[in-house]
């Protein structure tokens, strides 16, 4: 792999990354599901004096998403809504470790504030006008993992830690194939037990975990990171991977994704473990998937045959 040019000061090399927590599905904890349009409002006018909105500017809120977590645009902000039960000390210790980084990233203004419909934090509302390009981005991530980020309190980098619940969605439809729901928490199991071995070259430190163009907009014609929801301590080159898969699906060309690399200054195409984090990906894609159809009350039978690459 085509280390960083400040390896030597920034990053230590071939650093261990600590094995994920493999459990069963929590039996206190219902199976992971959507909001709908007026939990989402409901959770946002019950947060809304602590915000500092008007309870008239919530029944005017704009819906921009409603899916495992829902997004309003009121008054000014992005209103972010998660589901009940959501950890509220996790979003604060993440927002906490991000606040040395704030130049690269966009913080919470209010929350998170629980109640009794959801947990809702408000940001800044950037408009998403602006596109920000792969060479952007890996300037953007290479400033971000050289900041001065405490991590002593953010979570562990846990892949796939949400499919158990996902699972359990498909589990209790009708119909469900007990067969396939092993064998996905078996491949899961045998993911993480190799995770153990992982090495990282770039070295353990914040990550955003969920890296796409569509969770970085501008500020004053900056780019900046959102959506801090998988901030953790982990191997830097898990926050690579994106582009590079881009790459291979031919979504972006060699030269835009070259530049990407430049501008961080590594290529993670020669990185030992990019083949482990990319089957996890691909199975955390196939089980997310597999939970909004559920949600949809759309078919699930293809879920067999997505699943068949990951299952021995």
């Amino acid at each position: 792999m085509r280390p960083r040019a400040s390896s030597t000061t920034l990053l230590s090399s071939r650093t261990p990354v600590a094995p994920p927590v493999v459990a069963a599905l929590p039996a206190a904890r219902a199976p992971q599901r959507h909001f709908t349009r007026a939990e989402a409002l409901a959770a946002a006018a019950a947060a809304a004096p602590v915000l500092g909105l008007a309870p008239s500017a919530v029944v005017d809120a704009e819906v921009v998403q409603v899916v495992s977590t829902a997004v309003l645009r009121v008054a000014g902000l992005a209103v972010k809504v998660y589901p009940v039960g959501t950890d509220a000390a996790r979003l604060r210790a993440q927002a906490a470790a991000l606040a040395g980084a704030g130049e690269h990233w966009v913080l919470p203004v209010a929350g998170p504030v629980e109640t009794a419909y959801g947990v809702v934090t408000a940001y800044p509302w950037l408009p998403a006008d602006a596109p920000v390009g792969w060479s952007e981005t890996g300037a953007l991530l290479a400033a971000y993992h050289a900041a001065d980020v405490p991590t002593a309190d953010l979570p562990r980098w846990t892949p796939l830690r949400r499919l158990p619940e996902q699972v359990a969605a498909y589990a209790a439809v009708p119909g469900a194939d007990p067969g396939l729901v092993a064998a996905c928490l078996g491949a899961r199991e045998r993911l993480l037990e190799r995770v153990a071995g992982l090495r990282s070259e770039l070295g353990v430190g914040a990550i955003h975990g969920d890296v796409s163009p569509a969770n970085v907009l501008r500020r004053d014609g900056r780019p900046v990171l959102i959506d801090s929801d998988f901030v953790a301590v982990g191997p830097r080159e898990y926050d690579l991977v994106p582009a590079a898969q881009r790459r291979e699906r031919g979504a972006i060309d060699e030269g835009e994704y070259l530049a990407f690399c430049d501008a961080y200054g590594c290529d993670v195409r020669g990185w030992e473990g990019l083949g482990l984090v990319e089957e996890l990906c691909g199975l955390g894609a196939v089980t997310f998937r597999l939970w909004c159809a559920v949600q949809r009350d759309e078919d699930t039978g293809w879920f067999g045959g997505a699943l068949q690459r990951y299952v021995e």
